[in-house]
């Protein structure tokens, strides 16, 4: 018997053929759908993060900048006084008789004349605490009479600030004082001196003609240098005619080998006196002021009360 071919066979198999080519399609189809949205994801976080990154590095390349530009006109700016202060301010004072005269320098540096006596302070920083009103923050071992011209301070369990008020009128050095276990009040200065307001360059014609007074409440045998300096001038002006004033001289004085005060009067850069010469002085053991007219050899007494 013979066998009968069975022509489903092939249509079958190419059915298969094609649906197996259909189901791959669909798969490739599928799986390059799933790559293009998670690359297109990844792509679109990608970009943020660039955006952020560059946004970042813009924010801190500006704020580097600032601080940079910030510090260089601090810099640049900057000085340890502020500007308006800058130079030498003067006064001449009545109830001292002399000349005082400020100078503020850019490095900081204070220097202050009363009459023959210098004083200088170093200040670090200056710091504004009011209208006009500023405090200093001093270097070590300045001296505070370079900063508080005509002030009588003292007293225990105190402590002292210093500082100066600038106005329209001048400036005027102010002193701050608390306990020693409290903090400072920077709203309630107290002025050196009320009436002490020095000018730029200021002069006075009052210097011409001050008087000579005499204080016999002084103790003549506890003198300042300043006070020993302004007595033998003001002693060289009552022998020699007072149509002048304390500032027309200058006077230097040192102790003796004899343990007394020696002082010589001479005549200042700025003398109006057209007589000015000078005078040898000292303070004996009595604490009365002679003078010696032969370098020395002879000393007779001239003062035995203090004048000014």
């Amino acid at each position: 018997m013979s066998r009968v071919p069975n022509r489903r066979q092939p249509k079958q198999r190419q059915l298969g053929i094609w649906i197996g080519l259909g189901i791959s399609l669909i798969l490739v189809s599928i799986f390059a759908v799933i790559f293009f949205t998670i690359w297109s994801r990844q792509n679109t976080v990608n970009n943020a993060n660039l955006g952020r990154s560059t946004s970042q590095s813009a924010t801190s390349k500006s704020q580097t900048e600032s601080t940079v530009s910030s510090s260089t006109t601090t810099s640049q700016a900057g000085t340890i006084f502020p500007s308006t202060l800058l130079g030498t301010w003067s006064i001449y004072d009545q109830n001292m008789q002399t000349q005082i005269r400020m100078t503020f320098s850019e490095n900081g540096k204070v220097e202050t004349v009363i009459g023959n006596a210098q004083y200088i302070s170093q200040v670090k920083q200056t710091i504004q605490v009011g209208s006009g009103l500023y405090r200093y923050v001093l270097e070590d071992d300045s001296q505070t009479a370079a900063l508080s011209p005509g002030a009588q301070i003292g007293g225990a369990y105190v402590k002292y600030d210093f500082g100066i008020r600038i106005s329209s009128d001048g400036i005027q050095p102010v002193i701050w004082q608390a306990a020693s276990n409290e903090s400072f009040d920077y709203s309630q200065p107290l002025q050196s001196r009320e009436d002490l307001i020095l000018t730029k360059n200021g002069t006075s014609t009052d210097k011409t003609s001050s008087p000579i007074r005499e204080d016999r409440s002084v103790d003549t045998r506890s003198l300042t240098t300043e006070q020993v300096n302004n007595w033998a001038i003001a002693a060289y002006r009552q022998e020699n005619g007072t149509d002048s004033s304390n500032s027309d001289y200058q006077a230097s004085s040192w102790m003796g080998d004899d343990h007394l005060v020696y002082i010589r009067v001479r005549p200042s850069s700025q003398s109006t006196s057209p007589a000015a010469t000078g005078g040898y002085y000292r303070v004996n053991a009595n604490g009365y002021l002679e003078e010696s007219t032969d370098s020395g050899q002879v000393w007779t007494v001239i003062s035995r009360y203090y004048l000014y």
